[in-house]
């Protein structure tokens, strides 16, 4: 095949591609952001839409897979009218020196793979969540109001756990919500992981601050439970 031919060949697959995506983003109001740095903030990703000149975002949401971040992140635009825009600046910026890919989304993915309050306090109520999607697969209300704590032990009752966090503020104490819920993993492996609710966004950080790199009942366990907390936005 000569050059021209072979150019020809890419622009119409390229033709078609740019016309799916036209096609893709008129009922969309979602633009799902690949690639980002696995420490990237809700608060990183506004920098760069603002950076590259994208208006009308409603909401944004960290993607995770078992309260661990993707390297994606879901942005919500005002109008599917304004998607397109919002994939032609986006697509191929740049975070932290890693190129970053924009792809539309269809809200209703997004809604599928969030559970909601109710469906939040109905995993709560069997004493386990998985922590994937959006957030987590937590409402978007509670954003940063949410933290994961890595390294308990494992077969720990839920009670234990509150009552070892106490001084903190948890969300029973203002939305009604089980304060402590345990994180799902594969099943014949028990999880160390707990998902603890806190009353606010700074009762969130403020936890984070004082438990994250510090051992769980050092007198009675010594070094052996490494613990690690971090937000989830």
């Amino acid at each position: 095949m000569n050059t021209a031919a072979r150019a020809g060949g890419k622009s119409l697959r390229q033709g078609f591609l740019n016309a799916g995506r036209n096609a893709v983003a008129e009922d969309r109001t979602h633009v799902q952001l690949r690639g980002l740095p696995k420490t990237a903030l809700p608060s990183d990703v506004l920098r760069l839409i603002a950076r590259n000149r994208v208006e009308n975002v409603t909401g944004v949401a960290i993607d995770y897979n078992g309260f661990k971040p993707t390297g994606r992140a879901y942005v919500k635009i005002a109008s599917p009218d304004l998607v397109q825009t919002a994939l032609e600046r986006l697509d191929s910026s740049t975070m932290a020196a890693m190129t970053v890919r924009a792809v539309s989304t269809p809200g209703v993915d997004l809604a599928r793979r969030s559970r909601g309050a109710k469906g939040v306090e109905e995993a709560a109520e069997r004493g386990v969540i998985s922590g994937n999607g959006p957030s987590g697969g937590l409402p978007p209300s509670q954003s940063g109001m949410n933290v994961v704590v890595f390294g308990l032990p494992s077969k720990m009752e839920l009670e234990k756990v509150k009552a070892y966090f106490d001084g903190f503020e948890f969300a029973s104490m203002t939305r009604g919500d089980k304060e402590v819920i345990h994180v799902a993993q594969h099943e014949k492996v028990p999880s160390s992981r707990y998902l603890v609710r806190l009353a606010s966004v700074s009762e969130a950080h403020r936890f984070v601050r004082h438990v994250h790199m510090t051992y769980f009942d050092q007198e009675a366990w010594g070094g052996r439970y490494l613990m690690k907390a971090k937000v989830i936005y």
